[in-house]
């Protein structure tokens, strides 16, 4: 069975089987589920704006790429974009585009979703974080809430399992990177550069 049909299932069959946190999955964290709206809940250049995130130009202008990283005990659990780079903040409704990628399967209000999963998250204290120059760093406890999206090009290997996951989608995200000269990316690379990060600020 393909990689994406699998996936699909697997979220699927939660409605009807839900997955305990125990045994093999005690381990995991658990968040609640967010009631905050997020903007382009399935934006589908969602991937071609993370693939920035692996930039290596340094960050602190508006053109860098900035990532936001959540973290526990020094382990990355999601990478959010934020900063400069196509970020946008309604200041009235308080809605945002920075949405996050997880590391790890996380539960979220009792379903369990894969590592490459698209979130909303909502942050304590203020919201405007999501436009800060440079990387930042939170323990996970300032979550207050993540909305679960879509699943993403990443929760996928790279190559013909994208293809038949994304058809036209996965094509457009290769076309548009051809102009950037940015890597593909897998959620290895964003979890190392995620632990990077962390290790930097420690």
């Amino acid at each position: 069975m393909l990689e994406g049909t699998k996936l699909f299932l697997f979220l699927y069959s939660q409605n009807f089987f839900p997955i305990e946190r125990s045994g093999e999955y005690e381990g995991f964290l658990s968040f609640v589920r967010s009631k905050k709206n997020v903007r382009f809940y399935h934006c589908k250049d969602s991937e071609y704006y993370f693939s920035h995130c692996l930039r290596s130009n340094d960050t602190g202008n508006y053109n860098s790429p900035e990532r936001t990283i959540f973290q526990k005990n020094g382990r990355p659990i999601l990478i959010q974009k934020t900063g400069g780079y196509n970020t946008n903040f309604d200041d009235r409704t308080g809605e945002t585009n920075a949405t996050a990628l997880n590391l790890e399967p996380i539960f979220v209000s009792g379903v369990l979703y894969p590592p490459g999963t698209l979130f909303g998250v909502e942050k304590k204290g203020d919201p405007k974080y999501v436009r800060n120059i440079g990387n930042q760093v939170y323990d996970i406890s300032e979550i207050e809430g993540l909305l679960p999206l879509r699943l993403s090009m990443y929760a996928i290997t790279q190559g013909e399992q994208r293809k038949e996951a994304f058809g036209t989608q996965y094509k457009e995200f290769l076309k548009s990177l051809e102009y950037t000269g940015t890597t593909e990316g897998n959620i290895q690379l964003f979890r190392g550069l995620a632990q990077q990060i962390i290790d930097t600020q420690n």
